[in-house]
């Protein structure tokens, strides 16, 4: 017999620095009427979410109950990104049934689960202005959070259409042209932003220019193109360069206002870098400690510019040497109070500060971390004008 030990030595063992939380995932939501089978073998509740992988395509009846949802995965999961070359990671289905509506079983997924991107609802042209509005109140009340994509079957009377008047204007809204019947062509867009490494090497791209295998244009004329621009829905076009076919999606625009973003993957990468940045963050105060002095300000600057930061210029959602216009220079000095702070988003692409301030909640004084990043999203060509001169 002896003592015990752990009267004089007591070890405790634990994982140091394991994350609680992972980066975000930016797939797809889709709203169906569909009949959902979950991995339990059981019918899906109304809201509750079914996720399919490009692995289990080959079971798709198994999961899916209708045809309608078994093409837009197969269509979802046939869209990949220019080289490097990657395909979406998931697609969810949600299902909404007979005593609840699409835009509550929204709601309800959205409650248990915000890991994905963008979403879209079947039938939503053909809602009652109560449920569209109800859906525009909700989605509005979210900064840069999901993207909803509206498909539309027809490019007639657009300007008249209830959903179209209800949504105009509505941030992280993106109209899309789906006019050829049992094609869904949200899923390019969808797909695209899924299938994006926002960790990876030059790997973000913009959406406009990209080709989506057995998609049928619906636009290919200058008339229907101008209209659609200028109503700013989205299409998949046709054009011809020196007498050879050529169709891809245009444009990749998102409603909203002079403070938002316009861009399906600017808003995607503004998604992403959100996410991470809070995931980082979280994952440090749970597993660790953030003291409120100048050791705290300087990790968490850390976190942010080695995590979310890095990635982002690496992938290429901020990108250095952008030229910056007068009104921009100007807003960052406003923002910032450095007159350095232009030269060094143009340098570096980006520029942050972190302080602490103290704040009272519930009348008790609490220390917190306020951060301000500004960075030089990702800007992409649309267009190429030339002059050929010759002497």
């Amino acid at each position: 017999m002896a003592i015990s030990q752990t009267n004089y030595v007591d070890i405790t063992s634990a994982v140091a620095g394991a994350s609680a939380t992972g980066a975000p995932s930016l797939q797809h939501r889709r709203m169906t009427s569909g009949v959902l089978t979950n991995l339990d073998g059981q019918q899906a509740a109304a809201g509750e979410v079914v996720t399919v992988t490009y692995g289990m395509l080959d079971i798709l009846n198994d999961i899916l109950g209708s045809s309608a949802d078994r093409a837009f995965a197969q269509q979802y999961f046939a869209v990949k990104t220019t080289a490097p070359a990657s395909k979406p990671s998931s697609l969810q289905f949600v299902h909404f049934g007979d005593d609840v509506t699409a835009v509550d079983a929204y709601i309800l997924s959205r409650q248990a689960n915000k890991n994905f991107g963008s979403f879209s609802i079947e039938g939503l042209q053909g809602e009652d202005q109560t449920e569209l509005t109800k859906l525009k109140d909700y989605h509005a009340s979210y900064n840069v959070l999901h993207q909803l994509y509206i498909e539309l079957d027809t490019k007639l009377g657009i300007a008249s259409m209830p959903v179209y008047t209800t949504f105009d204007g509505v941030p992280m809204v993106g109209f899309i042209l789906s006019e050829t019947a049992g094609e869904h062509k949200a899923v390019i867009p969808a797909a695209l932003i899924d299938a994006t490494d926002f960790e990876g090497r030059n790997t973000v791209n913009q959406v406009m220019y990209r080709q989506a295998s057995g998609m049928t244009p619906d636009v290919d004329n200058d008339i229907d193109k101008l209209r659609l621009d200028g109503q700013l829905v989205n299409y998949y076009g046709l054009t011809s360069v020196n007498a050879t076919p050529l169709a891809f999606f245009q444009k990749g625009n998102l409603m909203g206002g002079v403070a938002d973003p316009r861009d399906m993957m600017v808003a995607a990468c503004e998604q992403w870098i959100k996410g991470k940045i809070a995931s980082d963050l979280i994952n440090t105060l749970v597993a660790s400690r953030i003291p409120a002095n100048l050791d705290g300000r300087t990790r968490i600057r850390t976190i942010i510019t080695n995590g979310a930061v890095q990635s982002a210029l690496r992938s290429g959602a901020i990108i250095k040497l952008k030229e910056l216009t007068q009104l921009q220079k100007e807003a960052i000095l406003d923002m910032t109070g450095d007159e350095l702070a232009p030269m060094a988003v143009f340098n570096n692409g980006f520029w942050l500060s972190v302080e602490i301030r103290t704040v009272v909640v519930d009348g008790i004084e609490e220390k917190h971390a306020h951060y301000v990043l500004i960075y030089a999203k990702a800007d992409f060509i649309r267009r190429i004008v030339g002059s050929n001169n010759l002497v």
